[in-house]
């Protein structure tokens, strides 16, 4: 990894290149964001997320945490998306889990991670729902596979639920969900759950979890 120091170079000299190439790729977004996607994701450092998707500045609204969660409690969360749906006018929130996440493990695993075990109990529900799925399934590896586009959709149902984006489909306003798995050993993305973008969507393709 490199330093401190060794970062704060690059940056120099990234900066200097971009500008070289386009005088106004910084100044234009001084006057404020325009981003169409909200992007919910894994805080994992091997999910490069703004790179794999080619987002420049001010095109992509980013909330990350362990397991890409979205808790109704969580007023950050809460507080990203209400701003993003109300102010800034994004029409599509991504979700995106990613393969061989260890939040999602943790959440399989014997529940001795201290805070990370709070955070990770919707995920741990999860799991004992789909339990004797699971335990049909080959391996820990496929266990894990499963959980993680599991977990993905049940972000997007969290969110179909959510007064914010319902009260924005109630009010005709374009917004989609979407649900992805980044694969870490390929960098391809695949998609889980696509275009939810009203109650008659999330019914249809959320009714594994029998969304209202």
């Amino acid at each position: 990894m490199n330093t401190i120091e060794e970062m704060l170079d690059f940056n120099r000299r990234w900066a200097a290149d971009r500008k070289a190439q386009d005088p106004e790729y910084f100044t234009r977004h001084t006057a404020g964001q325009r981003p169409s996607v909200l992007l919910i994701g894994c805080s994992d450092s091997r999910v490069p997320i703004t790179n794999i998707t080619g987002a420049d500045p001010g095109e992509m609204f980013v909330y990350r945490n362990i397991a890409n969660q979205l808790h109704g409690a969580d007023l950050g969360a809460q507080s990203v998306l209400a701003y993003a749906v109300d102010a800034l006018g994004v029409q599509h929130v991504l979700v995106t889990g990613h393969t061989n996440c260890g939040g999602v493990a943790a959440a399989i695993a014997e529940p001795n991670h201290g805070l990370v075990d709070h955070w990770l109990a919707n995920v741990r529900l999860l799991y004992l729902r789909y339990q004797t799925q699971m335990e049909a399934l080959p391996d820990d590896a496929a266990r894990l596979a499963r959980l993680v586009r599991l977990n993905v959709v049940l972000q997007i149902y969290q969110l179909s639920l959510n007064p914010t984006v319902r009260d924005a489909w109630k009010q005709g306003r374009p917004l989609a969900l979407h649900g992805m798995v980044y694969d870490i050993s390929t960098g391809l993305l695949d998609d889980v759950v696509m275009g939810v973008d009203g109650l008659d969507a999330a019914r249809e393709k959320l009714a594994e979890f029998r969304a209202d």
